[in-house]
């Protein structure tokens, strides 16, 4: 069975997000130093994250669970991107087309 471009390029995509997760670095992103250095409060009123951490439960050697998460998280925002993508595109095509307003042979415009 012949897979579709878009599969090939998916899986590669996982791949590299997969690989350039192992490689982020363990350091405290921006925000997080922000929010300590100013000594803000913090309110978790969040959910929790599916894979807090990049972590996923049960697969104990780290760098695998990482990687597995990355992969997880590109697949999960790819599905919605698709969806949201189908659902407009459907309802772009359920409009009825507009009526030609001029006669493209003569250049005359229609009552």
């Amino acid at each position: 069975m012949r897979a579709f471009w878009w599969v090939w390029g998916l899986a590669g995509l996982v791949v590299v997000a997969g690989v350039l997760a192992l490689r982020a670095s363990p350091l405290p992103d921006g925000l997080d130093t922000t929010i300590a250095r100013l000594k803000l409060p913090l309110h978790e009123t969040a959910p929790n994250a599916p894979l807090p951490d990049y972590a996923v439960p049960g697969i104990r050697h780290s760098g695998v669970s990482t990687f597995i998460a990355a992969g997880i998280g590109l697949l999960m925002v790819f599905a919605v991107t698709y969806l949201i993508g189908r659902l407009l595109s459907r309802r772009s095509h359920s409009t009825p087309p507009e009526p030609e307003t001029e006669n493209a042979q003569h250049g005359t415009r229609l009552p």
